[in-house]
C-alpha cells in the first residue's frame, strides 16, 4: 500500500483528472500513469485490469490501435470520487464515455469503472 502524503481536494483531484487526460492524448503515458495507484483496478468495457503498468499498457493499446482520444465534457468530484462525462474519439469517430473513480489521499486513482452505450463497447471489440 502507498504511503499517505498531503490530502488534496476535489478541485486539484478534478484537475490532476484532466490532465491524466490530455497527457493520454499526448501519449505521454509516463504523466498518465502519475494518476494511478500501483495496485489500480481499472474496469473497462472489455473487463477489469489490475495493475498500473497493466493499466498503462491497455491504454497505450488502445491510443494505438484505435487512434483513441478523450474529451472531458464535465468532472465532478468529491474526497472519494471522481466523475467524467467524455467523449471518446475512435479513428475519428465520436462516443459517449463515462468514468467513475476511487481516489486516494492524493488524488490517484485506486479504482475505476468505464461505462458506455453497446455502440462503443462494439466499435472497441471490432477494431
Amino acid at each position: 500500500m502507498e504511503t499517505s502524503r498531503t490530502k488534496i481536494g476535489p478541485a486539484e483531484k478534478i484537475a490532476r483528472l484532466k490532465e491524466g487526460y490530455e497527457a493520454f492524448n499526448k501519449r505521454d503515458f509516463n504523466r498518465t500513469a502519475e494518476r494511478y495507484s500501483k495496485d489500480i483496478v481499472w474496469h473497462f468495457v472489455a473487463g477489469p485490469v489490475r495493475g498500473r503498468d497493466a493499466v498503462i499498457a491497455y491504454a497505450k493499446d488502445q491510443a494505438a490501435r484505435l487512434d483513441a482520444t478523450l474529451e472531458p465534457h464535465d468532472v465532478i468530484a468529491n474526497d472519494e470520487h471522481l466523475v467524467a462525462l467524455l467523449t471518446y474519439t475512435i479513428k475519428g469517430k465520436p462516443y459517449k464515455l463515462i468514468h467513475v473513480a476511487h481516489t486516494n489521499d492524493e488524488g490517484n486513482i485506486t479504482e475505476a469503472w468505464s461505462f458506455s452505450g453497446a455502440d462503443l463497447a462494439s466499435a472497441i471489440q471490432q477494431r
